[in-house]
């Protein structure tokens, strides 16, 4: 088993194009996600799959200054870009993270990890049954089931969606849910980064909780919320794209 944490990233958001190489702290923030990603336990091996766009050499630049492995591949085809990433990689079970998160606790990367280990599931996600906060996004795919979605995935969404196909009711994969425990269940809290006014507050939150506790946790980042209301309100205008399938999604285990 080579259970791999693949990151997507690309500079064309179409919201806050060049996202991923924004500063927090001095740092790009896709290299303050890697940092917290390499933080998670049962994580062998971190890829950055990035595209073959000429915009996207950056990202490749940045992996390899972070001495990451990087695959470049179809930019509009996403899910053949994951998949070839996966497969050069070796990587069974995969983990799927975007680079707009980088708030992740690797606690919640690990939990997943440990759910999908534990189960006889094809695929483990944190979000599909909201809970935690929208930038704790964690999924787990099987190799085989990744491998099977990209043999028989035709619709222009599922190929632009890495897994859209495997978590979709109607192919009947194995499914399962995380649920968030009683504290960190905020399922409307914004800690990903689509918008300036989300950097803005993901800035805010690396300001004051990283240089006294840099390995703080979702936790940390709540109490730290509560205690100072006015800066939930820096992104609260921020709209989430709702995404398909996701309503039709009621996964077992709960």
């Amino acid at each position: 088993m080579n259970t791999v944490a693949i990151i997507q990233a690309r500079m064309g958001s179409t919201r806050l194009p060049g996202k991923v190489l924004k500063p927090i702290l001095g740092q790009p923030m896709l290299a303050r996600e890697v940092a917290r990603v390499a933080r998670a336990k049962l994580v062998d091996q971190i890829v950055i799959a990035t595209s073959t766009n000429p915009a996207d050499s950056s990202i490749a630049a940045l992996a390899d200054a972070l001495g990451l492995a990087c695959y470049r591949g179809s930019e509009i085809d996403v899910l053949d870009r994951f998949y070839q990433t996966a497969q050069k990689f070796s990587a069974d079970p995969i983990i799927r993270l975007t680079s707009d998160c980088p708030l992740i606790d690797p606690q919640i990367i690990d939990q997943t990890v440990s759910v999908f280990t534990s189960s006889s599931a094809d695929y483990v996600s944190n979000h599909h049954l909201r809970s935690f906060p929208v930038g704790m996004d964690v999924e787990v795919v099987k190799f085989r089931a990744l491998e099977l979605a990209w043999r028989q995935a035709d619709s222009a969404y599922d190929r632009e969606h890495a897994t859209a196909y495997v978590y979709n009711p109607a192919h009947h994969f194995r499914l399962k849910g995380i649920v968030a425990p009683a504290q960190l269940r905020r399922p409307k809290l914004r800690l990903t980064v689509d918008e300036l006014a989300d950097l803005k507050l993901v800035r805010r939150i690396y300001q004051l909780l990283y240089p006294s506790k840099p390995d703080f946790t979702l936790k940390d980042i709540l109490n730290l919320l509560d205690a100072n209301p006015n800066l939930v309100k820096i992104n609260l205008p921020v709209i989430q794209k709702p995404a398909k399938y996701y309503k039709a999604l009621l996964l077992p285990g709960h």
